[in-house]
């Protein structure tokens, strides 16, 4: 029992893609079997019945093989080679299964915690460090980055500006 799956092993992408071409192709043909009155459906019924019926194992059914079931089992041979094709041209060049979830989102996290960046001697040392945003002068050393300006920025417009005469519209007064 063993010796199959074993001599299977180095083929498993192959193998892989094999069953679920016949599974997938006999999935499409069991309904049109059903409507037209074929016997590809007993593959299946007698499997089942075989399981769950004690008496069963003694039947011996052998349905007759007809041109409707010939014609199935063409288009079943047909759908088959077809699912192959299809699926083993959507797996050229990618790997034979992909990775397990944790691996991606281990890899993931990596790569954001730690990104790769090469340093030089010009590249700074506190790289997420952030200067206080002051202007001293005409001397723009003191400037906030960009980044922190444009936010400050922002910040000043949603403040309410005071009126510039402080008569006028106040409440107060009137």
């Amino acid at each position: 029992m063993l010796s199959v799956p074993l001599l299977l092993i180095p083929f498993n992408q192959k193998a892989n893609i094999i069953s679920c071409a016949v599974l997938g192709a006999y999935a499409v043909i069991i309904p049109i079997d059903h409507y037209i009155g074929s016997n590809l459906k007993y593959i299946i019924v007698n499997i089942i019945r075989r399981a769950t019926s004690l008496e069963f194992k003694s039947a011996i059914i052998a349905p007759p093989y007809q041109l409707r079931d010939l014609i199935l089992t063409l288009v079943w041979a047909g759908l088959v080679g077809m699912g192959y094709v299809v699926q083993w041209q959507q797996q050229l060049g990618k790997p034979p299964f992909p990775p397990p979830p944790w691996q991606v989102r281990g890899e993931r996290f990596r790569r954001n915690r730690f990104p790769q960046t090469t340093a030089t001697e010009r590249t700074p040392l506190l790289i997420d460090a952030r200067i206080p945003w002051s202007s001293t002068g005409d001397d723009n050393v003191f400037d906030s980055p960009p980044s922190t300006s444009n936010w400050q920025s922002f910040l000043r417009k949603l403040q309410p500006s005071a009126p510039a005469n402080p008569m006028i519209n106040h409440p107060q007064t009137a």
